[in-house]
């Protein structure tokens, strides 16, 4: 008789056995921190010029 419903695979199947190869980094895509803080502090003063105003 056939199982009904779902059934767990094997470990065989599932398991990775063979590492995959590691991704070489892009320098491009990694975020520069001091990039990051000098945007937020850039817009953190345009909301405080914003609040001056009213």
């Amino acid at each position: 008789a056939q199982p009904a419903g779902d059934t767990l695979l094997p470990a065989a199947l599932t398991e990775r056995l063979v590492p995959a190869a590691e991704k070489p980094k892009d320098e491009d895509a990694e975020l520069d921190a001091n990039a990051v803080f000098a945007k937020l502090s850039a817009l953190k003063s345009k909301d405080e010029d914003k609040d001056d105003e009213e």
